[in-house]
């Protein structure tokens, strides 16, 4: 497997060309493994193309949508990449120093459909004071079906893509409204294995705009509906495991985002809908009894 110029980076953006600068400087700076960068703008009205304009070099490809989405944007920019292997960044984030020399390097040891993957930095909106917390996937090697389905709590953008991967499931689907990084998530690691790295990948800039700033009823559908989607037709009894026990949490999320609002008969009735659906999800008997979730959110739950 080589290494110089194998990596093609997918930068999708939706007004943020402020942000673009440091996302386009973060890829750069990996180095030779990068063979080229692809930038969707998608529809974006706040100067984006002056700034591609700016950076444009041999090692830049751009082009223009008209408010596709980022699931669409996403789809448009891997499928016109030409390397072997595929990272997405959005547009107001970046990627840690040598990150994507070090995916490389844990990826030769691998089978063919074996990816690897890091964790996750979470900053505040400068990168001017160290991270405020770090996010994983998981911490191990191999299959992560249960890592995704019972407690996805950050981004699959950890993870360095073969681009024949991304070819077999699809891409992202466009028809998901939220959790399109879960929907997709859910499809991808039902047929790939996995290769654990313990460096730091994607550096997440938190700001006002990020996209997704809470959790209501439209999103906790879709969510569920992603994970039913996932395991339907499946006659193997863990799928059936997994599909509930994914349905849990995500009405556990919500439960407990209705807490948070205030909205306690909202919040019973969310543990209540999770119980149903997995009556061993201990959260949520804890978070129906008023207890403290965090105290209680126990790998394996």
């Amino acid at each position: 497997m080589g290494t110089n110029g194998s990596i093609s980076v997918v930068i999708p953006s939706h007004n943020h060309g402020k942000f673009l600068v440091e996302a386009v400087a973060s890829v750069r700076a990996q180095g030779t493994v990068v063979r080229e960068m692809v930038v969707v703008d998608d529809g974006s009205t706040d100067g984006t193309a002056a700034v591609l304009e700016a950076l444009k070099g041999p090692d830049l490809r751009s082009m223009r949508l008209e408010g596709v989405g980022p699931s669409a944007a996403r789809n448009a920019g891997w499928r016109a990449a030409q390397g072997e292997w595929v990272f997405f960044l959005d547009a107001d984030d970046t990627i840690a120093p040598e990150a994507l020399a070090r995916l490389l390097e844990g990826a030769k040891a691998a089978g063919d459909r074996a990816m690897p993957y890091g964790y996750a930095e979470v900053y505040a909106e400068h990168f001017d004071q160290a991270p405020a917390f770090v996010s994983h996937l998981s911490r191990r090697s191999g299959s992560l079906v249960r890592d995704i389905a019972v407690n996805f709590q950050t981004t699959m953008f950890v993870v360095l893509f073969r681009k024949t991967c991304l070819e077999a499931v699809g891409g992202f689907d466009p028809g998901v409204s939220y959790g399109e990084d879960f929907d997709f998530a859910l499809r991808l690691v039902r047929r790939n294995q996995f290769v654990w790295v313990d460096v730091p990948v994607y550096r997440i800039r938190m700001h006002g705009n990020n996209r997704h700033r809470g959790f209501g009823e439209s999103a906790r559908d879709e969510y569920c509906r992603s994970a039913r989607r996932a395991f339907a037709g499946s006659w193997d009894p863990r799928d059936w495991m997994w599909s509930r026990r994914a349905q849990a949490h995500w009405l556990w999320v919500f439960a407990v985002a209705c807490r948070k609002r205030g909205d306690e008969a909202g919040a019973r009735e969310g543990f209540r809908a999770a119980l149903k659906v997995w009556p061993l999800h201990r959260p949520s008997w804890a978070g129906f009894k008023g207890l403290r979730e965090v105290l209680v959110r126990l790998p394996g739950s």
